[in-house]
């Protein structure tokens, strides 16, 4: 709320804590705002921060971290995580108003969807079942042909649990549209 009053913006404004998907689920309902017409214009951000080591000795005690300190997410090395920090900033119009503003569009959002997993084998490990649900319902929703997807954006914690589960959840959903479109 801090940055809605120093910036004299307007319409919903909100803290999103969702841990890895926070910022995504941000960029959702920036997208569910603009379609609702709550705001014209929607600034989405993420940002993870480590401010002691506790999160850091947590993840490692759970086993997350990688040994080796390198990421290999979706690779048969894959030995865990590495964490950093980072922010990350993204404003959000309706495709019509940012071609009348002159604004320059990087990527369009066609369609987005957030659902939970419910209980898993872990509170680290997905269910594949619950994310190409997920999958299928947003393409179905928005009319979306996974063939013509450019860019995906994956949980991809180069782990050997997770990766095969969030990749096989995709080709699942991939799969079952194929023959829908």
């Amino acid at each position: 709320a801090r940055l809605a009053y120093f910036l004299n913006l307007r319409g919903p404004t909100m803290a999103i804590n969702t841990a890895c998907s926070s910022g995504l689920v941000a960029a959702h309902q920036a997208v569910s705002s603009l379609r609702n017409g709550e705001c014209d214009t929607a600034i989405a951000a993420g940002a993870n921060i480590m401010f002691s080591p506790k999160a850091y000795i947590t993840m490692a005690q759970a086993g997350m971290l990688s040994d080796d300190g390198s990421c290999k997410a979706f690779d048969t090395r894959a030995n865990g995580l590495v964490p950093g920090e980072a922010v990350a900033v993204i404003v959000l119009k309706t495709l019509s108003l940012a071609q009348s503003a002159g604004d320059p569009i990087q990527a369009l959002i066609c369609g987005s969807g957030v659902n939970y997993d419910g209980k898993t084998n872990g509170i680290t490990a997905p269910s594949g079942m619950s994310q190409t649900e997920l999958l299928i319902n947003t393409y179905e929703k928005y009319g979306i042909d996974p063939e013509e997807i450019s860019y995906i954006v994956s949980h991809g914690t180069g782990t050997k649990l997770g990766d095969p589960i969030e990749i096989n959840g995709l080709g699942e959903a991939v799969k079952d549209q194929a023959g829908l479109l």
